[in-house]
């Protein structure tokens, strides 16, 4: 962002997407395409909007940060919570007014590790209407990689079924 918040309407302007390109019909897959203008404040670093899953101090969200959400907001734009720290994404589902959304994540109940999510985390993202995307790890190294993306899998399965009721 370097420290410019006019920098939003520039990535806005360029055309941030996340994009969805399928639907499912009784008729079989129908070729649609969604477009979701989304962005996610930090990375691997800590930086000028906030504290990273990776990062150093993992922080919350700064005084700019403050402002970039508010302007995301104002554009209608996504704001997706991987990789930021847990302090941040406490933040981001205070501040926003929007849908959040975790473009890829695990469950922490599953492989507790910093990137996955809390339980109240997934809820707070599916009560402002957004999303989260299970990604699947390797999550033992004396397993197999079929194997061990296999109990990710059942074991992420089981647990969404806990939050769907």
């Amino acid at each position: 962002m370097d420290g410019k918040l006019e920098n939003v309407d520039l990535f806005f302007d360029a055309g941030i997407r996340y994009t969805y390109m399928e639907k499912h019909t009784k008729w079989g897959i129908e070729k649609v395409t969604y477009q979701f203008r989304m962005m996610a404040p930090t990375h691997f670093f800590d930086n000028e909007l906030g504290g990273s899953a990776h990062g150093l101090e993992k922080g919350g969200i700064t005084e700019f940060g403050k402002q970039v959400i508010q302007k995301m907001n104002q554009k209608r734009i996504i704001l997706d919570v991987a990789h930021a720290s847990i302090p941040l994404i406490d933040d981001m589902i205070k501040l926003s007014k929007g849908p959040l959304m975790s473009s890829h994540t695990g469950i922490k109940r599953v492989c507790d590790n910093t990137r996955n999510l809390k339980d109240d985390h997934i809820k707070a993202i599916a009560r402002s209407g957004g999303i989260v995307g299970i990604a699947y790890f390797k999550i033992n190294s004396s397993l197999s990689l079929s194997l061990s993306l296999s109990l990710s899998l059942s074991l992420s399965l089981f647990e969404l079924k806990y939050y769907l009721i």
